[in-house]
């Protein structure tokens, strides 16, 4: 499916892009993910640096240990299809292929501060792009 925040033209995402303000409840797993997945697993070697997060959809359930939840506010993130995980290479090839730090720079010089991902079932994976101490996000509950 075509990604409508995408520009054809030029093969690059702008900052009309984005979503504009919006705000979503997350939760977050905080037992370290990369200590367990294989190099390069989840698109790892492609995807932008920041803090990774999924839409909270049952706040009332307990959290397990390691876990933290609460809510995040974006200025103007990018929305991409999740396309099972694909959109990480989609994203990094509209910024000049870049990975990493590198990539979440381009993309604030861009006027973006988050990604939202989205697949037939809802929002995917959250990412807060802005340096730490500066990120939108306030946890109200840790495990």
């Amino acid at each position: 499916m075509p990604n409508p925040y995408h520009d054809p033209a030029n093969g690059r995402f702008t900052s009309k892009s984005g979503a504009g303000p919006t705000k979503l409840n997350y939760i977050r797993n905080n037992n370290g993910i990369r200590k367990h997945a294989a190099p390069g697993a989840f698109g790892q070697n492609v995807e932008p640096w920041g803090q990774y997060m999924s839409e909270d959809t049952a706040p009332s359930n307990p959290l397990q240990k390691g876990w933290e939840r609460g809510k995040v506010s974006f200025s103007n993130p990018i929305v991409l299809d999740h396309a099972d995980g694909g959109w990480k290479s989609e994203l990094s090839a509209g910024f000049g292929n870049a990975t990493g730090k590198l990539l979440s720079t381009r993309m604030m010089s861009a006027g973006f501060d988050g990604v939202i991902t989205k697949d037939k079932y809802g929002i995917g994976e959250i990412v807060d792009i802005r340096p730490r101490g500066r990120r939108g996000s306030v946890a109200t509950a840790k495990a």
